[in-house]
């Protein structure tokens, strides 16, 4: 069943919709009508879902093709049915790491030149190449030995090399040890080890991985029950444990990072005079959202942990809220 009913979605309908819900929409119609209208939405991140669009008729592509955005121009260039071979690898060795990014994001690019950007000197370009679900396994491994960490953390969700996986989780950066502690595919004595991590939240996430074994290691119900213990005792000394970065606010922190990693989105403060705004970003560092109140963030996020029975019901409403958010705040980019 398709996800839109394209009788129900008019113009007016469509920009009532959030900027998030706008580009899953771009992402997933089929809808000639409905891309026509996406094509001209005011928001670059938008449009470069309609141009990255299999289903967006020729003379869309074109258009975006003169797009002001270089990433929009270099998806709707790969998109077209005219589109060779030799000019997607004519534009994975442009100059300008955007364009070049745009290739590695492109769902139609294919797997010889992806493995080609999986050793781009350009992070965000390797970074693209992470997520991109057509990138074939051999390229998914290099990047899980990248020298960026960010890019070995996200490149270890697709491993499922029983001997790599062994291998990461040695990995200096906690961050990748806690992507293997949590990959359904790490052995079991790997796990065992990584139950009793030095880190915290490495040592969490084996606790949580299936493929554990029950041999005295902490349930995820015990752990999620101590974490709403600390944030109380925290809020109850007057102390923030977001801001201060307890040992509490640290472990909620983890687990708001990896939701928000699912949505492909990422936050950063601006402490200016006080706590200060909240910013949030697409994983391409786009903005989507500025300036949200960075101390009724914290508060509302330790509310929604505190009263959360579990740790997968605080993700699922954590998930929501951050959706309402980018829905009620959305960034409106100046014309350039």
């Amino acid at each position: 069943m398709k996800r839109y009913i394209r009788s129900s979605i008019n113009d007016t309908s469509i920009q009532k919709l959030g900027e998030l819900s706008r580009m899953k929409l771009a992402e997933d119609s089929d809808s000639e009508e409905i891309l026509r209208l996406l094509a001209k939405d005011e928001s670059y991140l938008v449009r470069r879902y309609v141009a990255d669009n299999p289903d967006s008729p020729k003379d869309i592509l074109s258009m975006l093709a003169q797009d002001e955005d270089t990433i929009v121009r270099t998806l709707a260039d790969i998109n077209r049915e005219d589109s060779s071979i030799d000019n997607i690898e004519l534009l994975a060795r442009d100059k300008d790491p955007k364009v070049r990014r745009a290739v590695a994001e492109s769902r139609t690019t294919p797997e010889h030149i992806l493995k080609l950007l999986a050793r781009d000197k350009d992070v965000n370009v390797r970074d693209s190449v992470v997520w991109n679900t057509n990138t074939p396994i051999e390229a998914i491994e290099l990047l899980a030995r990248d020298k960026n960490s960010v890019v070995r953390a996200y490149a270890v969700r697709r491993v499922s090399s029983e001997s790599l996986l062994e291998k990461l989780a040695d990995d200096r950066n906690a961050e990748v040890r806690e992507e293997v502690a949590l990959n359904t595919h790490t052995p079991a004595e790997v796990l065992r080890k990584l139950v009793n991590d030095t880190n915290k939240y490495v040592r969490d996430a084996a606790s949580r991985n299936p493929n554990t074994p029950k041999d005295g290691s902490t349930s995820s119900s015990d752990s999620w029950a101590s974490l709403k213990r600390n944030l109380k005792s925290d809020t109850e000394d007057g102390v923030d444990p977001l801001y201060e970065q307890t040992e509490a606010g640290e472990q909620l922190q983890n687990i708001c990072t990896a939701v928000e990693d699912k949505l492909g989105i990422w936050l950063e403060p601006s402490i200016q005079g006080g706590m200060g705004g909240i910013w949030f970003y697409s994983k391409d560092d786009e903005i989507l959202a500025e300036n949200y109140d960075y101390e009724t963030y914290n508060e509302e996020v330790i509310g929604l942990a505190t009263e959360s029975k579990t740790q997968k019901e605080f993700q699922s409403r954590y998930k929501q809220y951050l959706q309402d958010i980018l829905n009620d705040t959305a960034y409106q980019p100046s014309e350039e």
